[in-house]
């Protein structure tokens, strides 16, 4: 007998997320960008190419931006679960800045293709939205005493936090629920 909807695996991470993380995801972007945004949504760095949008202040930095490229991670729009750990700025345009935080809907999570990183390394497994559920460090997560263990508990914890859902192509205009200064 097939589960309740319910209680897929991608339904039970929204609900986690709604329950748990104020139910939103995040992502950093710029003020410059805004206009582009609201008539495209949030694209991923080869969407836009291909659409011919040049993002006035690209997120990120030189660097995240190779690693991306190196990962073939480039058609995908980066969400974080904590605000805390997002995007780094590109140190040389950060004068320019006027960064704002989008706040994003999780059920984005239903969208076709949409996975979920555990980890931001290069190595760093990445799983279906449905999938990822499964996999996630819950404990991590539901005993915080571990997180200050010396031996692995704070590594750990660090993992947890930079764990981000990848959404290919774009994140439509009617995902983004909220933006707020930095």
């Amino acid at each position: 007998m097939r589960k309740p909807r319910d209680q897929w695996g991608d339904a039970r991470l929204v609900r986690w997320v709604n329950e748990q993380l104020g139910g939103v995801f995040y992502h950093r972007t710029d003020l410059a960008n805004a206009t582009s945004i609201e008539q495209h949504g949030l694209l991923s760095g080869d969407e836009a190419a291909a659409r011919g949008v040049i993002p006035r202040l690209p997120g990120g930095s030189a660097l995240t931006r190779y690693l991306d490229d190196r990962s073939g991670l480039t058609d995908y729009v980066f969400l974080s679960f904590f605000k805390s750990v997002l995007m780094p700025r590109d140190d040389k345009n950060d004068w320019k800045r006027r960064s704002r935080i989008l706040r994003i809907d999780p059920g984005i999570l239903y969208l076709r293709g949409v996975a979920v990183r555990l980890g931001n390394t290069l190595n760093s497994p990445i799983y279906s939205s449905m999938a990822a559920v499964y996999k996630m460090d819950w404990e991590i997560w539901e005993e915080q005493d571990l997180r200050s263990n010396a031996i692995g508990g704070k590594a750990r914890w660090n993992a947890f936090l930079s764990y981000e859902v990848l959404v290919p192509k774009c994140v439509p205009l009617e995902y983004i629920v909220g933006i707020e200064p930095e």
